[in-house]
């Protein structure tokens, strides 16, 4: 395959990937709809596996491998040390399996390109809404509505009176209740509760200011909706305010604890930035 470093070889990866999760996203569907809703197995760490998330791996793995980049996705039997790998596709063909499961539609299919670590092109689709947030490297950020709409994500500042919006998961908390009082010392905080990568790219939307993440977490669960928050203007680090890198500290595909910044008023994203550091 071309050099994907060059833009044209970027966008041309990221169409495919947005049809391949489009595909994948319609296979999910059918199964959400299916009132037996199989269940196949439950995985080492207890996490649910379906026939959705088998049927768009499959979808996803096998339209990818003629770009001949490695595919690596959760639900290969083998993964390789990212370490091994300078440039790939980093797949979650079903981020939110719980809310699969539980009929609330916060699930996603997720596509990353990384190169050297950096996620540099990701698409997030929303199975049940028809959704896709996309963006590339330099290219911006897209959120593609079912019926056709288009619109760039780029956040803007917000009222310093506005309250904080703050999203946590619905299944795995982490900790995060001090830190959320603390701010509370500050700011008036709306939390939100959110499955999957959508927190992530609510952000980038401008729906959800802030996300903290102190539970685990793995690459695949963000890669995708991180390259479409950064191209939207939005902050991605780990605890002590470096952007977030995939393999790169020796943690294999493990995600070390984060935050999500979006842009609120500066005097609270600046105060943030600050709690960050001495986090």
């Amino acid at each position: 395959m071309p050099d994907l470093s060059e833009s044209n070889q970027i966008n041309h990866a990221v169409q495919i990937m947005q049809e391949l999760a489009v595909q994948a996203a319609s296979a999910i569907m059918r199964v959400y709809l299916d009132p037996a809703l199989p269940v196949v197995k439950f995985k080492e760490d207890q996490s649910p596996l379906t026939l959705a998330d088998q049927l768009a791996h499959e979808i996803i793995v096998q339209g990818l491998l003629p770009l001949g980049l490695p595919v690596v996705s959760e639900e290969s039997e083998y993964k390789p040390e990212p370490a091994e790998l300078t440039r790939y596709f980093l797949v979650d063909p079903l981020d939110g399996t719980r809310e699969f499961l539980a009929r609330n539609g916060e699930f996603t299919v997720n596509i990353a390109l990384i190169e050297q670590g950096r996620s540099v092109a990701g698409v997030v689709v929303v199975p049940q809404n028809g959704r896709i947030y996309y963006a590339a490297e330099g290219q911006g950020a897209w959120l593609q509505e079912a019926g056709g709409s288009l619109r760039q994500l780029r956040l803007q500042p917000r009222s310093a009176h506005q309250p904080v919006r703050i999203a946590t998961s619905r299944h795995h908390g982490g900790g995060e209740d001090a830190l959320l009082q603390a701010i509370a010392q500050h700011s008036e905080v709306q939390r939100i509760q959110r499955g999957s990568s959508l927190k992530i790219v609510d952000i980038a939307a401008g729906d959800i200011d802030f996300y903290p993440r102190h539970a685990p977490t793995m690459a695949w669960d963000t890669a995708a909706a991180q390259a479409v928050l950064d191209e939207a203007g939005g902050v991605m680090t780990d605890l002590r305010g470096h952007p977030l890198r995939y393999g790169q500290e020796g943690n294999g595909w493990h995600n070390p604890e984060f935050w999500v910044l979006g842009l609120h008023n500066q005097v609270t994203l600046s105060w943030l930035k600050g709690l960050m550091v001495r986090e």
